[in-house]
This record gives structure tokens, sequence and C-alpha cells, in this order.
């Protein structure tokens, strides 16, 4: 869902806005963090980040540099979900392999944790995207010791 106006308490992904493929705060890579965990403040349970490479230089189709869909790539293998905006192959090889061991990765390992974050955010309806501070907050208001 792009837009979600009043619908926190819905299990669905709320995508991010376009982000530009640049480096800077500018509606680039350095923008996607801290656009999810306001999202996760927010209440949205579940945040799609921007597909890996941004959407093209300005919003133009220009294809990203290398090092930044790279960047972007093992950014996006620690969030909710992975989606491609350009594809791994038209760089190199090594792209290619790096893009393999990141999807694998969020395929596995964080793919267990973020499935764990998500039941937990179904259960106590808080972000599975979310600042450290909140997630404590869920674990020391449903404690025994709290009750």
């Amino acid at each position: 869902m792009r837009g979600g106006y009043r619908t926190q308490q819905l299990p669905v992904f709320v995508r991010m806005l376009d982000k530009w493929s640049t480096w800077g705060d500018d509606n680039g890579l350095r923008t996607v963090i801290p656009t999810a965990l306001a999202s996760g403040i927010l209440g949205y349970l579940f945040v799609l980040p921007d597909m890996i490479g941004g959407n093209g230089v300005l919003g133009g189709r220009a294809k990203p540099d290398r090092e930044l869909f790279v960047r972007w790539l093992e950014l996006t293998a620690f969030l909710p979900a992975m989606q491609f905006s350009f594809l791994p192959w038209k760089y190199d090889a090594e792209t290619v392999a790096i893009a393999r061991k990141f999807v694998r990765l969020h395929e596995t390992v964080v793919g267990d944790e973020i499935e764990a974050a998500a039941k937990d955010a179904v259960r106590h309806g808080m972000s599975s995207t979310r600042p450290v501070v909140m997630s404590l907050t869920v674990r020391v208001t449903s404690s025994p010791a709290y009750v």
C-alpha cells in the first residue's frame, strides 16, 4: 500500500515514497533508515523500503553507480522486504555474487528475525521496524515484574 491514512492498525506493508538514486540526505540512501524508523514511530506495523538503488538519479531512470547500488542492497537486506529497481547483472559478476549473498542472508538469518518481529508487531501493535527504545518498552511493560 502506498498511502495509509489512519490505517496503522492494519497489518499491511506501507511503502516508502520513491527515493532518488543518490547518497545524500536529500531523499537518497541516507534517508532510508530515518524514514523506516519514522514510519514505525507513527505506528505503521510494516514498512516496505523503496526499491534497491532508488528510482534513478533524481527521479530519472539512470542506474546508480555500482557502490551506491551495493550499499543500498546491503542495507535493504536487513529491512522487512527487498525489491529491486535495477538488476544486479546490469553491473558485473561480483555485484551478482554480492546480491545473491545478501538475498540469501535476508531469506535465512534475517528472515527469521523479521518473522519474529512481524509476529511481535501484530501481537503488541508496534511496528516491526522501530527504534530500540520502543522495543525495550514492549519487553518491560509485558514482563511479569511490571504488571
